[in-house]
């Protein structure tokens, strides 16, 4: 019981900080997109890259946290 306390502890703040690093990534890339004069398709084409690398980041960090969970449960 107590290893599946740990690899569900674990794995989530695993999840937590991939979610935290895409938002922080999302946060840092549309400031930097502002202080850039708005062009139209460009920039909205910019932002679609942003939303689709900050879904890599945050599906990266949850495919960690579930190999971290599959890890820490089998763990002896």
């Amino acid at each position: 019981m107590k290893r599946l306390a740990l690899a569900t502890t674990g794995s989530a703040l695993v999840a937590i900080a991939g979610l935290t690093v895409a938002l922080v990534f999302v946060r840092i890339s549309l400031d930097w997109s502002d202080a850039l004069p708005y062009e139209g398709a460009v920039t909205e084409r910019r932002y679609i890259i942003f939303i689709l690398i900050a879904l890599g980041i945050f599906a990266a960090g949850l495919l960690c946290a579930v190999l971290t969970f599959l890890r820490l449960r089998k763990r002896r």
